[in-house]
């Protein structure tokens, strides 16, 4: 019943948000008229906002869809270096307004995986919008992929931030979950990026980690199959099937 209350709710909330993200875009664009550079300032932090509401709702209903098993995964070959770039390239402008440098380390280019290509896409841009969320000014993000044995590839994204406190290690795969910044305060967002990221490899059959050192960075790994034998049928159970509250 819960899930299909936030998952009513969430796809509700989503058709008014998005007339109201149509509406600011074209009064940026000055289709009804020229702005004032003050109208322009506050009607880009409407828009930034509704950008931000929308990407909450998105994850609420991801949720939803993986808590009552209604998630699917249709798995085919995808290139994992052409995923890769993509997501890279999509938020290369988000690092590029905090100052930083956003690089990628394939050792095989060709690598091909076993794996839907949209929750993929969407478990890298989890990762690497973490990684440039909690990186300082200046800092460096890297996303690299090797080979991890013979069935199986490894996607790692680096960064140069705080690390996570040792405490923190084996909670912030947790739903609602969120690591406290220096200042002591939790991090602003949901808290399902990372549990949702966590479920959907899961669902590939991969496994995700997390390796830091306090003050030195952190790097997530995730793994995924580079053959079709180890393909899983969908739909798939739910990963939080047996969780309570």
């Amino acid at each position: 019943m819960k899930s299909d209350f936030v998952s009513h709710v969430s796809h509700e909330l989503r058709t008014p948000l998005t007339a109201i993200k149509g509406a600011v875009d074209l009064i940026l664009r000055e289709v009804v008229g020229p702005l004032t550079q003050k109208q322009v300032h506050y009607l880009t932090r409407v828009r930034s906002n509704t950008q931000h509401l929308a990407g909450l709702i998105n994850d609420l209903l991801d949720l939803s869809k993986i808590e009552s098993g209604k998630i699917e995964v249709k798995s085919s070959r995808v290139s994992l270096g052409g995923v890769v770039q993509e997501v890279v390239e999509a938020l290369r402008p988000v690092a590029a307004d905090k100052v930083i440098a956003l690089e990628t380390t394939l050792r095989e280019p060709s690598i091909v995986v076993w794996a839907d290509r949209d929750k993929i896409n969407q478990i890298l841009m989890n990762l690497i919008g973490n990684a440039i969320k909690f990186t300082p000014v200046e800092g460096r993000v890297t996303v690299s992929a090797s080979r991890n044995g013979g069935e199986s590839v490894q996607v790692s994204v680096s960064d140069t931030g705080p690390g996570v406190p040792p405490d923190d290690r084996e909670k912030i795969f947790a739903k609602f979950y969120r690591v406290a910044d220096m200042s002591g305060e939790n991090s602003k967002g949901t808290g399902l990026g990372l549990a949702i990221a966590k479920a959907l490899v899961e669902l590939h059959g991969g496994n995700i980690w997390v390796e830091c050192e306090p003050g030195h960075g952190s790097t997530f790994s995730f793994t995924l199959p580079v053959t079709g034998s180890q393909h899983l049928p969908s739909p798939l159970p739910s990963p939080w099937k047996d969780e309570k509250g």
